[in-house]
């Protein structure tokens, strides 16, 4: 049995207090703000998972209001709802109120992943889980009809099944690992995605595995085969002969040395590392076969439906409107130097234009597909056009994906009012609206503030961790697990970015925080703090 799950049973009253802590902070939120109004919804996508949930809940199937079939939104969340629909006259209410108690488990997820990923660093599973109890992007989103609280469920328990599997205590692990990602696959549109990097990493595993060693070795120490794993490749001497250049960088060396070799003990690396009396799999296919078993298995129904409807094998049709709305539109503004709801207008208008054209040399209707389809053709046109203009804004919109604040949508929620994204808004405007916030509830300040000082700390730890993982294999090879999938997450929003499409690698980014500041804290403080183990 993996550690991590040893480390679950010896510390079961530490998590049963995580699990009422994190229930009780998200049930306070809930009552005191996001139930009251329209707090607990997002704008325009919470009301088509409404609309869907009620169509299947009054027996009219996955269709719109209309009656015609459903495309543009994946069934997950909807059936989620509907299920509470059916059985209880309030049935929002209680969909939230469940959504609740499974969003608390989230922490303890955290735990064991953490666990996996560093098993003998106890501290680091405690603190990145005790974040996640008060973490605003969580308690918030929990509450609100989202899509973000499931999937981060079914995505950290495809992670564990992903890890104890390249861990070889089973390859049954890898069937789990597909159905859980298949479950995700239905909520939000980013899970076929997920399965390309999946199998891309299984399949280039052979190039980053060592067959030879039970665990890592112990950074700064001696190796089993003699060999020194100190900071061989960071020696300021050899890279420049000036004495004050050499006397800096032989004080940033002499920290990455105390950070890297106060580790008492070593690091396993799943993946990686094998557990010591398993035999290593010699055939990847199968484990990548039972993988995709797993999740055709779970989505296989949906994909069949849209084929007998439209002909064409999809999940969404999201994709077209999306991109013509947020990516063609930055395009459309630049050069014709409109407003968004000009652009908007225009590329609508051909978007319906082109349908109607080609409606006519096919003498029918396009399906929803094709609609989508045209969309994608046209946004691409427009950025292929400028390619630079395009390469642009998609870099802005991921980095707003990566830096914003959970806390912007409390402020839309509960002023009522949407920032200003014209092009005359100065820095200190933006700024502004969260530093000295204009609110109804003046006891939501702390909260922002919190979100503020939390993200800051979060993203200034994960670059310390990849600062870390430069002068560590054992550290490097966590890194080659966790970061494909960080960067699918951010990628995919190169049209529209915003903290909440961040959250479900959220608890990643705080688990490797977590491990950077408690390695700094433990260095530091070492005199105060013996008994953390860095």
């Amino acid at each position: 049995m993996h550690i991590a799950w040893q480390q679950t049973k010896k510390h079961k009253r530490f998590l049963l207090g995580l699990f009422f802590c994190a229930l009780i902070v998200r049930l306070l939120f809930f009552f005191l703000f996001t139930r009251h109004g329209e707090n607990y919804l997002i704008y325009f996508d919470s009301a088509q998972y409404q609309n869907l949930a009620q169509q299947i809940a009054d027996g009219k199937g996955i269709t719109n209001s209309d009656g015609t079939a459903q495309f543009y939104r994946l069934p997950g969340y909807s059936l989620f709802l509907a299920s509470f629909y059916k059985l209880f006259d309030s049935g929002e209410t209680y969909a939230l109120l469940v959504q609740i108690i499974l969003a608390s488990l989230i922490p303890i997820l955290i735990f064991l992943l953490s666990s996996m990923l560093f098993p003998t660093q106890l501290v680091v599973a405690k603190v990145s889980s005790t974040i996640a109890a008060i973490h605003v992007g969580f308690v918030l989103y929990a509450g609100m009809i989202a899509t973000e609280t499931l999937f981060t469920i079914f995505f950290l328990g495809f992670l564990l099944c992903l890890f104890s599997a390249l861990a070889r205590y089973s390859p049954y692990y890898f069937f789990g690992a597909g159905v859980l990602l298949g479950c995700a696959s239905l909520i939000r549109p980013v899970g076929h995605f997920v399965l390309m990097v999946t199998v891309v990493v299984l399949v280039l595993r052979k190039f980053f595995e060592r067959d030879n060693e039970s665990v890592a070795w112990i950074p700064g120490q001696a190796r089993d085969d003699g060999s020194s794993k100190s900071l061989d490749k960071f020696q300021p001497n050899k890279i420049n002969k000036n004495p004050i250049l050499t006397r800096v960088l032989s004080k940033i060396e002499k920290l990455f040395q105390d950070l890297i070799s106060s580790h008492k003990r070593s690091v396993v690396v799943p993946g990686l590392t094998r557990d010591p009396g398993k035999t290593p799999g010699q055939n990847p296919r199968k484990k990548i076969f039972l993988f995709l078993i797993g999740w055709l298995s779970i989505v296989s129904w949906w994909l069949v439906r849209n084929y007998l409807l439209t002909g064409f094998i999809f999940f969404h049709t999201l994709p077209g409107l999306h991109f013509l709305q947020y990516s063609a539109t930055k395009i459309v503004m630049n050069t014709e130097d409109c407003s968004y709801v000009q652009a908007r207008k225009q590329l609508l208008d051909e978007w319906q234009s082109i349908i109607k054209t080609r409606e006519k040399q096919l003498y029918r209707s396009l399906n929803e597909y094709e609609k989508c389809r045209v969309g994608e053709e046209l946004t691409m046109s427009y950025l292929q056009a400028r390619p630079l203009l395009a390469i642009k804004h998609a870099t802005i919109e991921m980095l707003k994906t990566c830096c914003a604040l959970y806390s912007a949508q409390i402020i839309i929620s509960d002023t009522g009012k949407w920032p200003d994204y014209s092009k005359g808004v100065s820095f200190w405007s933006k700024m502004k609206r969260f530093l000295l916030p204009e609110l109804n509830h003046t006891y939501l300040i702390p909260v922002i503030y919190w979100d503020i000082i939390l993200t800051f700390l979060i993203v200034l730890g994960f670059f310390g961790f990849i600062i870390l993982c430069l002068f560590d294999k054992g550290l490097f090879g966590i890194a080659l697990k966790i970061i494909p999938f960080m960067g699918l997450m951010i990628f995919l929003t190169v049209a529209y970015g915003c903290a909440r499409l961040r959250l479900p690698i959220e608890p990643l980014l705080i688990i490797l925080a977590s491990y950077w500041w408690c390695a700094v804290f433990g260095v530091s403080m070492k005199k105060y703090f013996d008994k953390i183990t860095f």
